[in-house]
């Protein structure tokens, strides 16, 4: 059902997946266009904005703060999932994989490749901090708007 809090949560975490997106464009490796990565990235965020905190919210502020860590760390999954496919995909059809193994392989060593870029400390302490500030704002708009 929606409600002011899960679309409060879908558009913090929409923002902050958009902005560790932009975060993580300089640490691209040299001849790496960033494509439509903020876009994807903020969409997913929308999504497990919407989703998974938007369901959490009406506990406590401490369990919000953990439940926007929480959201943060789907985000982080999903976004990396789905940026590791997509690489994989692109390479198994310039023929670089030599059987479905080889690409399954590959899909990991992408997403460890992606992980990397996340770990940047401004990267990391915004989708932390951010995380965070999220739970407590969704939490703060379930109180104020039932």
């Amino acid at each position: 059902m929606p409600t002011a809090a899960r679309a409060l949560s879908a558009l913090m975490f929409a923002a902050l997946a958009g902005i560790a997106a932009a975060l993580a464009i300089p640490y691209l490796p040299d001849g790496t266009p960033p494509g439509r990565m903020v876009p994807a990235s903020a969409v997913i965020g929308l999504l497990c904005g919407w989703l998974s905190m938007g369901r959490l919210v009406g506990q406590s502020y401490p369990l919000a703060a953990g439940n926007g860590f929480r959201t943060t760390v789907v985000t982080i999954f999903w976004v990396v999932t789905a940026f590791s496919v997509w690489e994989m995909l692109e390479r198994s059809y310039e023929r670089r994989y030599r059987g479905i193994t080889d690409a399954l392989v590959g899909t990991f060593d992408i997403a460890l490749g992606y992980l990397r870029l996340l770990a940047a400390p401004e990267v990391a302490g915004v989708l932390v901090l951010g995380g965070i500030v999220a739970g407590l704002l969704a939490e703060a708009a379930h109180r104020r708007w039932r």
